[in-house]
Parts: structure tokens; sequence; C-alpha cells
């Protein structure tokens, strides 16, 4: 008897422990040895505690196919993967924006137009004659948004800076599309972006994802509510009915950038000008040029027309960086080894130049990758054009790309740069087995459609010009070429470790 007690027992135990169960301190080997007379509790007495003791735990142990709970799957039938605690913290705190305490309402985002502090410092008012607020269905839509960077502390909401996206969350809650508790709180209404511009950047093509209560509005409607409500810098070329899950940033396969090159950086013997100018290196770094130094550089150098050997260096340098390569050198706050460093660029080529209206000469280089870090890309064109000017080798390009190594370079001006056209061929491929309702978005591939017709002008008329009217006045190029000869010491900076030792 006493066998078969423990030998059943033991089977049970067994089985509860196999199912996550511990029941060891209700019921022990002690109280089984404790009279081997006839007191020792019978098999029935002790399964019965063992049943009370599970009973406790909200389980049936008679129940042999006790079901887990399931996990979820995602929109595609693959197996969401669990969380770490690590993970569901983040998530707690998502979207909150600033430490709160439990019992305080929570407060816009102070980089919003919503928060008191930031209409103050820019003057802006909200209107108070807006109609009652109305239940309308939303919709995620994806907006093709176009403007010049100027006059804006880059694209991304920010504390106390004037922002492209405040602007445009400012524009959606003047159209109706943005109800008054969700002003504030992009999280509330599904806010994503296919990329951020830095400051001065500017776009013809940067996508934006969101909830709108547009209804059955047509896009039309739509575009022209919220162009209504835009300041003149800021259009939206085209609006997209999307997936509900879809996702600006995420689903993105890749980004083309333009970065306009002035012939005159290539001038082959720009110190000579700039000491027959009266400007040689034995200025303070403290003292910059002056606007009329700037004007009159201008006029000797502006005439000048790139060569067929530096184009040619050019393209050569700038193919370098096609493929996956470490860019640790070429963003901040990156050291050697980092992963995210990683970037795979598809395609950096020069287009052949263009003398726009004043008789200036300008080289258009597009880069097509599919993620790029902060101030990459005018580093990237930094360096390549030192590659043309012998002030760096290839050697020196090579260097700088490998992931052990170390080395400071130069940045480009931010006015030469804007956003080209994003494109997302992966979502469109995905979308056509899962939706009818959302559309393509697939501008790249619109060609002399109206949307893209938009598009064309705006980068033509309005960016491209922009870029020369600035370059013009202010001469933020020739001021980079004046640092590059009297200031930057490429010899000490491009030293490679061979170099050095």
């Amino acid at each position: 008897m006493i066998a078969a007690s423990r030998n059943g027992l033991s089977s049970y135990r067994f089985r509860c422990a196999f199912r996550g169960l511990d029941i060891i301190a209700n019921i022990t080997k002690s109280s089984i040895m404790s009279d081997s007379k006839g007191d020792l509790s019978s098999e029935k007495d002790i399964i019965t505690g063992a049943h009370a003791s599970i009973a406790m735990m909200n389980v049936d142990p008679s129940n042999s196919n006790h079901q887990r709970k399931k996990r979820k799957r995602n929109p595609y039938g693959n197996l969401k993967k669990k969380k770490s605690d690590a993970a569901r913290k983040v998530d707690s705190n998502r979207g909150t924006w600033r430490e709160q305490k439990p019992d305080e309402p929570k407060l816009p985002h102070n980089g919003s137009y919503a928060a008191q502090s930031m209409q103050q410092l820019f003057g802006v008012s909200l209107p108070d004659n807006l109609p009652d607020e109305i239940k309308v269905t939303k919709r995620k839509v994806a907006l093709l948004i176009a403007y010049v960077g100027t006059n804006y502390s880059g694209f991304q909401i920010n504390e106390n800076q004037k922002t492209v996206q405040a602007e445009i969350e400012l524009a959606l809650y003047k159209a109706r599309f943005v109800q008054k508790s969700n002003f504030g709180f992009p999280h509330k209404y599904s806010w994503s972006t296919s990329g951020r511009t830095d400051k001065g950047v500017h776009a013809c093509a940067q996508v934006c994802s969101m909830k709108l209560e547009i209804g059955e509005m047509t896009g039309e409607e739509v575009i022209k509510r919220i162009n209504s409500a835009l300041p003149k810098d800021i259009t939206v070329l085209d609006v997209k009915r999307t997936t509900r899950n879809f996702c600006a940033k995420t689903g993105r396969s890749r980004v083309r950038y333009q970065y306009m090159i002035p012939s005159y950086i290539f001038f082959p013997d720009a110190r000579r000008v700039f000491e027959e100018s009266g400007i040689d290196a034995t200025r303070s770094p403290s003292d910059p040029i002056t606007d009329d130094e700037v004007k009159a550089l201008r006029a000797k150098l502006k005439n000048y027309r790139v060569t067929s050997g530096q184009l040619e260096s050019l393209q050569c340098a700038l193919k370098l960086y096609n493929g996956t390569h470490a860019y640790h050198n070429f963003t901040r706050r990156m050291n050697p080894g980092d992963k995210a460093a990683s970037r795979y660029i598809i395609e950096f080529v020069a287009k052949a130049p263009v003398i726009r209206e004043d008789g200036t000469e300008w080289i258009p280089t597009l880069v097509l990758g599919q993620a790029f870090l902060l101030n990459q890309i005018r580093k990237m064109v930094a360096l390549a054009c030192d590659v043309v000017s012998h002030r760096a080798t290839l050697d020196t390009m090579k260097y700088a790309l490998s992931k052990e190594t170390k080395l400071r370079l130069p940045i480009a001006p931010a006015e030469g740069l804007f956003l080209d056209m994003s494109v997302y061929d992966g979502y469109n491929e995905r979308k056509n087995r899962t939706s009818d309702l959302a559309e393509d978005l697939d501008w790249i591939n619109q060609e002399g459609s109206p949307v893209m017709q938009k598009w064309r002008t705006f980068k033509e008329s309005v960016v491209q010009q922009k870029i020369v009217d600035q370059e013009a006045e202010e001469g933020n190029f020739i001021k980079y070429l004046y640092a590059q000869i009297n200031i930057f010491d490429s010899d000490v900076a491009y030293k490679t470790r061979d170099d050095r030792t």
C-alpha cells in the first residue's frame, strides 16, 4: 500500500510538474512516511489534498488537454514574437512624451502648436470659431508632401523649435481632420513619416501616414482643405488610401536624395583667387568672410565649368559608396564597430551639369539607398569633392568606410540637399495580396501623371531654384570652399593608420 501510494503520488507529482504546477508545499514525503502501521493517510486523501491545492491555483488537473493561451499572429500569418520585460516597459511609456505623475493630465508635445509655449514663442493663435466636433469615419492615408526647409529647424517635431511637422499638424487641425482632443498627441492619430530631414534641407516627396477623419471625401477635397491651411513653403501633392497597418517609416523600401554641387567647388587654383581678394590662411577662423567678399569671389568663380576629367573623377569617387559599408565616420556619436552604422547604397551617380539662369553651372548628384544616417550624405559628398580636388584619395575613402577606423570628415552645406523620392515597392506587393481598397504608392513609376507633373514643377521651379537663389545671396558654398582651403587641414585629418605610423 505504501509503495502504491508512493508510486501513484510520484506519477501525479510528475504530471503536475510537467504542467508547471508546484504542490510540494501541500503534499510532502514526510506526511506519507509518518506511520507504517496503518496511520498513513490513504492515497485517496492524498490525491484529494492535491486537487484542493491545484484548485487554489485555478487549474483543473483532470483536464489532460489543458489549453495554453494561443499566441497571436501578425497580418502575414507569422507568430508574433514574445516581448521582453524591457520591451513591455517601453510600450507602456510610448507616447507619453515626458515624465508625468499618474494624477496629472497628459500634456501635448512641447514642439506642437497645441502647447501654449509654442503659441507664444511663434505668435500662433488657434482658431476659436471652428464648428462643433462631429464624429467622422477615420481613414488611414498617406500624404505626399513637398516643402522648402529654409525657415525650419528640420522636419521632425521638436521642443520649442519651428518644424515642418508642427506646421502640418496645425493645418490638419484647422482642416478638422484631427480633433482637438488629439491635437498635440501625434500617436493618437498614428503619425509616421518616411524620413527626417535636417535643418535647412528641402523635400519633394516626403511621405507621412496617419489616420484622418475624412469620411468619404475625395482626395482632391482633402488636398485642397489641407493646402489652404498650410504656409506657402509647404504643400500636399497627393493623398492615397492605405491599409490599416501601413507605416510610412517601416513600409518604405528605398529613398532617393539629390545633392546639387556648384562647379566652382572644383576650381583648380581657388587658393590663389582667395589670396588675390585679400583672403588667406592668416585670417582667424573666428573672422568669417564678409558678404561683400563673398560677392566679389562669386563674380570670379561662377563662370567656371567642370572638366570631363573632374566629372569622371567624381563619378569614380561616388561609385565607391555603392554596396554595404560602415558609415560611423559619416555621422555623429557613432563608434567603430557599431552595427547601426552599416548602410546599403544602391546607387550614387552624378548627372550632366546644368547651367542656370545666373550663369552658374551645377552638377546634380543622385543617391539611392535604404536608409541614411544624420549628416551622412553631406559628408559623403564632401569627401568625394575632396578626392576630385586632390585633397584626398580613393584610398582615403576606403579607409573611411572601414569598420574599425576613426576619421574626422568635413561636411558639405545643407543648402544643396533635398529629398527627391520615396519608394514603396515592398508595401505595394504585399498590399495587392491583402487589400482591394488601398491604393498603390507608386509615384516613381507614374511619369507624366498629374501628381508627377506637380512634383517635377515643385522640384525644378521651387526647390532647385531656391538652392540657386540662396547661393547667389548667401554664398554658402563659397564659404565652404574657403574653409576647406584655409581652415580644414586635410593633410592631418585624412591621415590613415599607416600614415600615422
